[in-house]
């Protein structure tokens, strides 16, 4: 009886143990990291319009292509919005990264902070 009992103890104990280790193995990420897109609302002040969109083409868009080809990012667009009202945006800056972490790294760059749109006749 007490074999019977030994071993019922143990065929539980290895049951238990067996449903621990598939926990773990549930654990792992089913998944990898995909490509993340910034997306940055742009309102650009009445009138100067044409100067940003002049500094789009000489500075930013320069700027994203050396990242681009650097393989900083994967790649970028800009989209031109028609507002409904003058408190909405009327330009999207788009940038797409490998993954978060290049994202979070290309955020943090002292190169990006000099690409701060705010300091340019617009409102994020």
């Amino acid at each position: 009886m007490t074999k019977m009992i030994k071993t019922i103890i143990l065929s539980l104990c290895l049951a238990v143990s067996s449903l621990s280790l598939n926990a773990r193995a549930q654990d792992e990420r089913a998944y990898t990291d995909g490509p993340v897109t910034d997306v940055t609302y742009i309102q650009v002040e009445y009138g100067h319009f044409e100067e940003y969109i002049d500094w789009l083409n000489s500075t930013w868009k320069p700027t994203m292509e050396a990242y681009k080809k650097a393989g900083l990012i994967i790649d970028y667009k800009v989209f031109r919005l028609t507002p409904k009202s003058p408190d909405q945006p009327n330009i999207i800056l788009w940038i797409t990264f490998k993954n978060g972490m290049a994202a979070s790294r290309f955020r943090t760059r002292p190169e990006w902070a000099g690409m701060n749109t705010e300091n340019f006749w617009a409102v994020n």
